[in-house]
């Protein structure tokens, strides 16, 4: 207590009390005069308030009654209207379908008309019913309506009566029941706080009131529409002196908080007496209108942490959000302009992102290309995060660059997941490719003993053998044509699963495509006593660009299909043309399936049900695949079925006709061995299986056959002996085929050289293609394909 009077005594402490006691007298003196000058300003002011209250008030009620008047006087001077008060030709339904959809400003109203009489005429009344009495001097009243307000369930409503005139005389009368907006509801904002109060009466005597009028003033009233609405406006006396407590009450508060700010800033004045006041008011204006431009500047950017660069002093301004991104210790007193843009540069950024950041900047202050760049940044003490630094620059009338701001992005998470993304993504790439590759090593080992096989077994075919010999090897040459076509299935579903099936658009017969199917299936549809038959439209056109390969396949699949699931009766191939598409179908009179298996049929893997499998055999692929095919051709499969009736599967695929001629080659010769008597052909295989097979095969055409064991051997086969064609395998020791059909291609180009292999993958075909071959032939070998490319090549 001591101490406080000893600071009174000193010069400092006797001025704030002088300096406190000024502000007391002050207070009270300014208070008991702005009090008495405040009522009566207040008084003024809510009386002013009140009356603009009311007449808005007014306004209301005279606009929401007129509009509804000038509508129904249209009403009154329709043809239909005025012809059915007078009684005119004009039925009553035609007045009716007039007004029964008629609304009135948006809204569903009732509507009363009357002729001269006072006889309701519409809507269709009760014998004898006429208008109400308020009505009755519609037709002696100099105004042009009556406005009448009538109380329905605690509710006023207005009612509007406007007479119906022919030649200045009155004819009949309209009636407008406004039932949509009650009095109550059209000023319900006035009334709703029980401050202000209406009244409104009519010429008829009746009276709206909207609450006991004792505790109320009268304000203001008002004649509306020629007098015929008398319109008084009230306001709550408790609540005139509560509103006018209220507003002096705020006043002096007002005042008292004014001047206490008033007293406390001149005690900061006071304490700062040592700082010019002027000074630091420029200082204020200048730092406010550098921060309003910094933050426009800002916005622009980004709206995380936020960074200003000034070219100026080199100086560089971090927000409070931007250093805490960074883990930068601040101090939240002091302005965080204390780094340079080239020490953010070399202190924060990733070594391997510096370079990248700097020419992104350069090329942004150089070419105003967007500055927007991902980086790496941290402070050291923890491991890098990712960033996305956005900017913008300021340049000064001259065009040179004054400032620069923008904002940085925490991306870190984001950009983790991307890159968890790509990393799945390269392991999903890497792990199908792995996939692609075993499966064709698998493809390549299982062709590989598949051709001594199947080689063989075409040979034999051609042999003079006893009938049940021969027929013992059809039974080999189809089973090895199964095992081969559940290979092609597998690797088919491996091609399309990786988007890697590519279509080779050739000009086609395709009544010749479907009669080599046929007779492909000719033997097993015998062997079962199956009449296989085939018709193609008469007026179809033959030649179409398609994939003969693909269309082929699908249709061997079906064939396939309908001879294993028949087993008696007859399976027949359609062909026909409709709107610029392909339309192929097979059906049978097999077993057929349900409408559960139908919808479960082209499903990879699966087949109509597991007996079905132990009866009949089969991968469940071919089907799956078929459809496929036919989509990545721009067609579809369509299947209908009916168990123990049979199967229908139609195959549609857009194609477009062509315009060549197809060159037909007699079956019997594309079969027959051509005669090269005297050529000579080299073959290029390791293994010893293949190098008998193929020249079993080879042997009926008397060409001279050389055979060498690797590419080394084949390139020096070349240069000794000069061969016609060449056929060669691709997987050789000491030298592989593509090696070695590179160095004979640099040496005999017009040699024709075919690889010969177990790879049939798109990509190894392609590559084989890529390094010179001229073509392809696949393991097993087929002897008509093989025949096929020695016509084309000799």
């Amino acid at each position: 207590m001591k101490t406080f009077l000893n600071w009174f005594q000193t010069k400092s402490g006797s001025s704030y009390l002088v300096l406190f006691f000024g502000f007391v007298l002050t207070t009270l003196v300014i208070t008991n005069f702005v009090s008495e000058r405040a009522s009566i300003s207040v008084t003024k002011l809510l009386d002013q308030h009140t009356q603009l209250q009311a007449e808005a008030t007014f306004n209301v009620v005279e606009q929401f009654v007129d509009n509804r008047i000038k509508i129904l006087n249209e009403i009154a001077i329709s043809p239909i209207v005025v012809s059915s008060v007078m009684g005119l030709d004009v039925t009553g339904a035609n007045l009716a379908d007039h007004l029964t959809n008629l609304t009135i400003l948006g809204e569903k109203e009732a509507i009363t008309v009357a002729n001269f009489n006072g006889d309701i005429i519409y809507p269709l009344p009760q014998k004898g019913q006429k208008l109400a009495d308020w009505t009755s001097t519609i037709d002696h009243v100099e105004t042009d309506f009556i406005l009448n307000i009538a109380k329905r369930r605690q509710e006023h409503f207005f009612q509007i009566a406007v007479p119906i005139k022919y030649n200045g005389l009155t004819e009949g009368a309209i009636v407008l029941d406004i039932r949509s907006h009650s009095i109550e509801s059209l000023i319900k904002n006035t009334i709703e706080n029980h401050i202000y109060e209406v009244l409104i009466k009519d010429l008829q005597g009746h009276v709206f009131a909207t609450n006991d009028l004792k505790k109320y003033r009268s304000i203001s009233n008002a004649e509306l529409l020629d007098k015929s609405l008398v319109v008084q406006f009230y306001i709550s006396r408790e609540g005139e002196l509560q509103e006018k407590s209220e507003y002096i009450n705020r006043i002096g508060t007002s005042l008292i908080i004014g001047m206490s700010i008033c007293f406390v800033i001149l005690v900061m004045l006071i304490r700062s007496i040592l700082i010019s006041p002027l000074q630091k008011l420029a200082h204020s204006q200048k730092r406010l209108k550098h921060s309003e431009e910094r933050y426009q500047l800002a916005i622009q950017g980004s709206n995380d942490g936020i960074w200003d660069w000034d070219f100026n002093d080199d100086s560089l301004y971090l927000s409070p959000r931007f250093l805490d991104m960074l883990e930068i210790a601040y101090d939240e007193n002091t302005p965080a302009i204390r780094y340079s843009m080239a020490q953010i540069f070399n202190d924060f950024v990733h070594v391997d992102d510096k370079e990248n950041n700097r020419n992104a900047l350069k090329r942004h202050l150089e070419t105003n290309v967007p500055y927007d760049f991902d980086v790496r940044m941290g402070n050291g003490a923890k491991p890098y995060r990712y960033f996305r630094v956005r900017g913008i620059v300021q340049r000064n009338e001259a065009g040179r660059a004054i400032r620069m701001a923008g904002s940085l992005s925490d991306i870190d998470e984001l950009r983790r997941q991307q890159l968890e993304l790509e990393n799945a993504l390269k392991m999903a790439k890497s792990a199908s490719k792995a996939k692609t590759e075993f499966l064709a090593n698998m493809s390549h080992e299982i062709r590989t003993p598949m051709n001594g096989v199947l080689g063989s077994l075409q040979v034999l075919q051609r042999m003079e053998l006893p009938e049940a010999a021969h027929q013992l090897v059809d039974t080999g040459i189809i089973s090895s044509q199964s095992l081969l076509a559940i290979i092609n299935d597998i690797l088919d579903l491996s091609k399309i699963e990786s988007n890697n099936v590519s279509l080779e658009m050739l000009p086609t017969d395709v009544v010749e495509l479907m009669q080599t199917v046929k007779s492909e299936f000719a033997l097993a549809a015998s062997q079962k006593k199956l009449d296989l038959n085939f018709s193609a439209d008469p007026n179809m056109h033959k030649m179409w660009i398609v994939d003969p390969v693909r269309i082929k396949q699908i249709i061997t699949n079906l064939c396939s299909n309908a001879v294993k699931f028949t087993g008696n009766g007859s399976v027949k191939i359609s062909l026909n043309e409709q709107n610029e598409c392909l339309v192929i179908s097979v059906t049978d009179t097999g077993i057929g399936l349900s409408n559960e298996q139908l919808g479960k049929l082209f499903n990879r893997f699966e087949q109509a049900d597991s007996s079905t499998t132990r009866k009949y055999g089969g991968t469940g692929l071919g089907l799956a695949i078929s459809k496929k095919l036919a989509e990545i051709m721009g067609g579809d499969i369509e299947a209908k079925s009916e168990e123990n009736r049979g199967s229908c599967f139609t195959l549609r695929i857009p194609a477009k006709k062509s315009t060549l001629e197809k060159v037909k080659r007699a079956e019997k010769e594309l079969d027959k061995a051509p005669d090269i008597t005297g050529k000579v052909i080299l073959l290029a295989e390791d293994n010893k299986i293949n190098q008998t097979i193929f020249c079993s095969i080879v042997k009926p055409t008397n060409a001279i056959i050389e055979v060498a064991n690797d590419g080394v051997e084949a390139v020096i086969a070349v240069n000794t002996r000069l061969p016609e064609m060449i056929f060669m395998d691709i997987q050789m020791p000491n030298m592989d085929g593509v090696e070695a059909c590179a160095k004979i291609k640099a040496q005999f180009p017009h040699i024709p050289i075919i690889a010969l292999t177990a790879n049939v993958m798109n990509d190894d075909v392609k590559k084989y293609m890529d390094n010179g071959f001229d073509s392809h032939l696949a393991k097993p070998i087929n002897i008509k394909e093989l025949y096929k490319a020695i016509r084309d090549f000799i």
